[in-house]
């Protein structure tokens, strides 16, 4: 009798076939300060938590420090989902010191625990409460190089995008400011906002990062990740620390000489809006946030999604698998308008038998983003030729 002898049927599950790719989320929030006031059950120092558009919990952050005013600002544009992180505020003679509790958002690691602490604990968000912060803020604090620095590397590892306080001083300053950054994954907002605080029924100045940050979330959310959050408007707020004259057809007002800068502003056009498109970047090729932005979905969603094809053998009908699934995926953004086109396709020069039996396997693919509309023109000529109609 045969092996295995069966009078009967069966089912046999072939597993293959492609696997359809989802999008990886691209709203979240991650922003690091300090509230010293606050519920430190709830909000332990130099631990993700997550706060999921509930003014509720963000209520236990109490009143001081950079995090209450950052979760209101962000709120104020959107119900965001935001991953905070509460570092200590250390006081000398009754005043915050600023370089030492700087110290406490640049650090990168507790040697006792071997824990993540500062901005460099937002790297354990997504294993600590199930989320990855893609916009990344440092209210008020952002505006110091050093943190600066480590929110953008941070950043770099996540594929994020830092939003910098610019110093708040005059023009010149922001400008100078913006010239320390080389990078795509950042951006400088100046100047700060005049903000009326209804606990002490006054105005009070606050840094625009966190509410750039809940505009861009809210933007994503609703629009989609390849929107500039650039001419959306923002809410909350009552006016500038300084003056931004804006006129859309005079490149020497202030609003664009900033732009021309690579600063991104605040403009008071039909409310208050954000202008400006352009990140940081010394490669023309990365210039604007959304041109960046979406080949960072696109990149993470591919390796996030393609979990199941690891370990597996690499044989004609793997290889087809894998790519018919990013063809479909980049087909559907496509569809959505997200980019203009893409493909995917394996190059047998990179994978020849020496490489597929050391378990190493090649896939390329290419896309198109679209470009934010930064400059429109609109060419005049003046002709006699409709005069003829006149008889």
């Amino acid at each position: 009798m045969a092996e295995n002898y069966m009078h009967g049927a069966e089912v046999v599950e072939i597993d293959d076939g492609s696997r359809p790719i989802t999008t990886v989320t691209s709203g979240v929030i991650g922003v690091v300060g300090t509230a010293p006031d606050a519920d430190a059950t709830k909000f332990p120092l130099n631990k993700p938590v997550l706060i999921a558009a509930s003014r509720r919990e963000a209520a236990k952050l109490g009143s001081r420090g950079t995090l209450p005013q950052a979760i209101d600002g962000i709120f104020d544009q959107t119900g965001a989902v935001v991953v905070v992180i509460r570092v200590e505020e250390v006081m000398v003679d009754g005043y915050v010191d600023k370089n030492q509790t700087k110290s406490h958002f640049t650090k990168e690691m507790d040697t006792e625990t071997g824990q993540y602490t500062g901005i460099e604990a937002m790297l354990s968000a997504e294993h600590v409460v199930g989320v990855q912060p893609r916009i990344l803020i440092a209210p008020a604090y952002s505006s110091d190089l050093d943190v600066a620095t480590k929110l953008i590397s941070v950043a770099d590892r996540l594929r994020g995008f830092a939003i910098l306080d610019g110093p708040n001083l005059n023009d010149d300053a922001v400008k100078e400011y913006r010239k320390n950054f080389g990078s795509r994954r950042c951006e400088v907002v100046d100047p700060w906002y005049t903000v009326w605080d209804s606990e002490t029924s006054s105005e009070v100045i606050q840094p625009p990062s966190a509410r750039h940050a809940g505009v861009m979330s809210r933007v994503h959310n609703t629009l989609g990740f390849w929107w500039s959050n650039s001419n959306q408007a923002i809410y909350g707020i009552n006016g500038l620390c300084r003056s931004v004259d804006f006129k859309l057809d005079d490149a020497g007002c202030r609003a664009n000489l900033l732009n021309e800068a690579q600063v991104t502003t605040t403009i008071h056009h039909n409310g208050f809006r954000i202008w400006g498109d352009r990140t940081c970047a010394d490669d023309a090729k990365w210039a604007f946030k959304n041109v960046v932005i979406t080949n960072d979905m696109i990149s993470d969603s591919l390796i996030k999604n393609h979990f199941w094809a690891m370990d597996r053998n690499i044989t004609a009908t793997y290889v087809e698998d894998v790519t018919e699934g990013v063809n479909n995926y980049l087909r559907h953004l496509k569809y959505i308008g997200a980019i203009a086109g893409g493909e995917c396709w394996v190059d047998p020069e990179l994978n020849t038998a020496d490489q597929i039996q050391a378990g190493k396997v090649y896939f390329d693919f290419d896309f198109s983003a679209y470009a934010p509309a930064e400059h429109i023109t609109f060419r005049s000529h003046m002709v006699n030729g409709y005069l003829t109609e006149i008889v």
